[in-house]
């Protein structure tokens, strides 16, 4: 693979190397990183030293652990004898080792410790940008401005005159420290921190306990009017059945089973046509956050706050695995259109698809900093959409190899949920300040922007489109984003809201444990 730039580190700062090398490529700047650029049956040394024989620039993730790796050691050397620019990033307050030290002698040093923020990071998007011309990939929406530029640096630049300039380093570092000077001429540098971007996760225990008898509150009708025509739904019954909130909704392939994910870490299972509870599963010791019935219908897979899935069989409703290998709470899973996958996003930053079949990883993608909010699969099962906390950045990768295809940008802010329309041609995301932005699937532009609350979900047929903010559901026409209806009957904070395969049903649950059951009227 063409690259412009090497990634050295020590494997305690994976995720920290990972999370520098997907804010690069984002940036549009090629990157070389181990072990993902090393081909399988590859020698791992020989790799090492093209890779970095073919690179412009070498980012190296300082830490107490690299400064002890005898490997980024030979790869400090290889760099500085094929007269790389070296750009330390310190991550933990240590000094480098005298050997470490002779060839970092008159490098300028990026401080970003206790630990990284993702504003320091793209500080040193910025800097790397200075020395590598960016290329352009086709189909990648690149920012007019880099994020963060515009902002104060915290970067500390240390000098020593202990090593002679080498004549092909002069150009490039000319450059550095004359973007450095500016910098510091306009009175932007020195920041204190900001909130670190890998947080560790809380765990939240919660000891299942029975669940209550539900209570089928049997509402009066609840008729909204609307001026345009379009879907219309009623209120029909309301569920209570849980002792918390209800996080997350999916209805069964078949519209009979209603699942819901909730904070006493319990799921509980509903008979639609009767509102009757039918099972309560449990199996989480922590908060249940995300829910999602296999499009077969053989599988119900649930994620929790205590880093774990767990998928269950719908014929007798008995765990069938529980897949371990997040380091934080899953947030958000999702079945791929074949059955075939299952994607989860997590507090750890990264996403794991697993086979559905043996429970088994087949990769992990790293390309977050933060939080992953939401996944969503395509309806061609090719493409799988991410978004992330504290993140202007929408991912698209290829499922089948794990590469990323494009990187979209929000304005402002961050996406919390990203869904595909039916007919895939969009890709809707809502943002943590309540707005809905629409995306042309075709080339990645996009399409327009508009009030809805954050939360979304497609109708079945793609005609309409549900958003929710507040204790307030809106459906709106899809193709003009024409309000069409508004549903108000919940008393705090909708927290879900998920149509039935045949459009026939939304459901809305909320904060204080109850489930709305709306119901399409016949028009």
């Amino acid at each position: 693979m063409a690259h412009d730039l090497f990634i050295s580190y020590s494997n305690k700062d994976k995720p920290i190397a990972d999370g520098i090398c997907a804010n690069l490529e984002a940036a549009g700047i090629r990157c070389w990183i181990a072990p993902r650029d090393i081909a399988a049956g590859e020698d791992w040394p020989t790799a090492i030293t093209t890779a970095i024989s073919n690179s412009k620039v070498m980012v190296l993730v300082f830490s107490a652990s690299s400064n002890s790796s005898a490997d980024v050691s030979r790869e400090i050397i290889l760099a500085a004898n094929h007269n790389l620019t070296i750009i330390p990033f310190k991550i933990e307050n240590v000094e480098p080792e005298p050997g470490k030290q002779y060839y970092l002698a008159r490098t300028h040093w990026l401080e970003a410790m206790n630990p990284p923020t993702k504003e320091q990071i793209q500080m040193l998007v910025g800097t790397v940008r200075v020395l590598v011309p960016v290329v352009g990939t086709d189909g990648v929406v690149q920012p007019a401005v880099i994020p963060g530029l515009s902002k104060p640096r915290q970067f500390t630049p240390v000098s020593h005159n202990t090593l002679p300039r080498k004549p092909r380093l002069q150009p490039a570092l000319l450059i550095a420290l004359l973007a450095v000077v500016v910098l510091a001429s306009a009175g932007i540098w020195g920041l204190p921190h900001l909130k670190a971007w890998l947080v560790p996760t809380p765990t939240l225990t919660a000891t299942p306990t029975p669940s209550p008898s539900p209570t089928l509150a049997t509402t009066p009708t609840k008729l909204v009017s609307t001026p345009t025509p379009g879907p219309h739904f009623s209120l029909f019954k309301t569920l209570a059945g849980q002792t918390v909130g209800v996080n997350n909704l999916a209805f069964s392939p078949d519209g009979r089973i209603l699942a819901s994910g909730s904070s006493d870490a319990t799921i509980i299972l509903w008979d639609i046509t009767s509102g009757e509870k039918l099972q309560t599963l449990m199996g989480h010791t922590g908060r249940v956050d995300s829910v999602a019935f296999q499009p077969g219908g053989g599988k119900l897979a649930s994620s929790s706050n205590d880093g774990t899935i767990i998928l269950w069989h719908t014929s007798g409703w008995d765990l069938i695995y529980k897949l371990v290998g997040h380091r934080g709470g899953v947030n958000s899973i999702a079945f791929s259109p074949d059955d075939r996958t299952l994607a989860s996003g997590s507090n750890d930053s990264t996403i794991i698809l697993w086979d559905t079949t043996t429970a088994a990883k087949l990769r992990t993608l790293f390309d977050h900093i933060s939080f992953v909010n939401s996944v969503a699969f395509s309806p061609d099962g090719h493409t799988l959409a991410s978004c992330g906390s504290s993140e202007s950045t929408i991912f698209l990768n290829d499922v089948a190899s794990g590469n990323r295809l494009q990187t979209l940008y929000v304005n402002n802010g961050s996406a919390k949920y990203v869904v595909f329309s039916p007919d895939g041609h969009t890709l809707a995301s809502g943002l943590d300040d309540g707005s809905i932005l629409l995306w042309d699937t075709a080339n990645w532009t996009k399409l327009r922007s508009f009030s809805g609350g954050g939360l979304l979900v497609f109708s079945p047929d793609g005609r309409s489109l549900a958003t929710a903010g507040g204790n307030t559901i809106v459906l709106w026409e899809a193709s003009s984003d024409t309000w069409l209806q508004t549903l108000d009957s919940h008393t705090t904070e909708v927290k879900s809201i998920a149509f039935s395969f045949d459009g026939s049903i939304l459901a809305s649950g909320s904060a204080d444990g109850t489930i709305q059951i709306w119901k399409l009227d016949i028009q």
